[in-house]
């Protein structure tokens, strides 16, 4: 109700000065909440945008310059009203369409590997999930593992790999026949990745602490598959996590030097023909496709490769997905390929 709302917001105030001011704010905003005042939008779009949607003007003027003005306000708009939750089915122990008929819930989309559903949920309250008959992962998550496809028999690297969705969705591409090394730099998330590859029953997984921005020596060319799935903004995914609405422009931009040094340190792990997808769920081409151009004109042994994947067709090795175009993560993929 308005009124508790702000009662108990006005309580985190921390003197009478503060909360004089927020419970006046708070409550002219209730007198207005349907159709808040909103900066002009002929006189500064972005502001306009930044105040009607709830996001920093930097955040704005970044999306629009890439996606233009009007996309870049569908994807914004999109952003708040984000709601659906995708399972990855383990078709190991069963198939999504057999899955899909043990749910109480609408199940609004289906494919081979894949059930989303209609709203958020708790996964642990969802039939199979002791059973290990699914785990949580965006179809963009997904498809960038279909768009490496891993094969039973082989080595496979994932670099960044916490909490472990694109290391159980390649365990169960391979048949969990292969081996996966799934490395991330945090020891204290790397339990996410053992209990769930436990509860899946994936026995092709081996956990270990690394700094993805120093190769495991030991590793070194004897990888037939690498994900390098990056630190990156979250600009794609902001409707899902709204604390990252809030980076600064600067922690943005110092991202690009991380990335190309971790997709240097990847590329070293792989065999001659060996394969590596680059990914991330942002849309800052400075974290995408730049960074690829960027590691190519060090590493001319590397070349994109195109791929088809759940009904994309990558151009010149990559692959954007757009969250209000193509009603996923917004998501970056760039598969390349060891000449030699």
């Amino acid at each position: 109700p308005d009124f508790a709302a702000v009662n108990e917001t006005v309580k985190l105030c921390r003197n009478k000065g503060e909360r004089s001011f927020v419970n006046g704010v708070l409550r002219a905003l209730v007198r207005v909440k349907d159709a808040p005042p909103l900066p002009p939008r002929e006189k500064n779009l972005y502001r306009h945008l930044s105040v009607k949607y709830s996001f920093p003007q930097h955040t704005v003027k970044l999306l629009c310059g890439i996606l233009g003005d009007d996309s870049g306000e569908a994807l914004l708009e999109h952003f708040n009203s984000v709601g659906y939750t995708d399972l990855t089915v383990n078709t190991s122990k069963i198939t999504a369409h057999e899955y899909v008929k043990k749910l109480s819930l609408d199940a609004v989309a289906v494919t081979e590997r894949s059930v989303r559903i209609s709203e958020s949920v708790n996964p642990e309250r969802l039939p199979g999930f002791s059973e290990g008959e699914f785990f949580v992962q965006d179809r963009a998550s997904l498809l960038s593992v279909m768009a490496l496809a891993p094969r039973a028999g082989e080595t496979l690297i994932d670099v960044c790999a916490c909490p472990g969705g694109k290391s159980f969705a390649a365990a169960i591409l391979m048949d969990d026949g292969g081996k996966i090394f799934s490395f991330d730099i945090h020891g204290s998330k790397l339990s996410l990745i053992t209990e769930g590859a436990e509860r899946l029953e994936l026995r092709s997984i081996e956990v270990g602490q690394n700094d993805a921005t120093c190769a495991c020596e030991d590793l070194v060319g004897s990888a037939d598959k690498v994900i390098c799935d990056v630190p990156c903004s979250g600009l794609g995914v902001l409707g899902k996590k709204p604390d990252l609405r809030y980076k600064s422009a600067d922690a943005i931009s110092a991202l690009p030097e991380l990335q190309l040094r971790i997709l240097c340190e990847s590329a070293r792990y792989l065999r001659a023909r060996g394969e590596l997808v680059y990914s991330t769920c942002t849309l800052n081409p400075a974290e995408n496709s730049e960074v690829v151009s960027a590691f190519l004109s060090s590493h001319p042994e590397f070349e994109r490769e195109d791929f088809t994947v759940g009904g994309y067709s990558s151009v010149r090795g990559e692959l954007t997905l757009l969250p209000h175009v193509h009603n996923t993560d917004g998501f970056f993929i760039s598969k390349l390929v060891r000449k030699e």
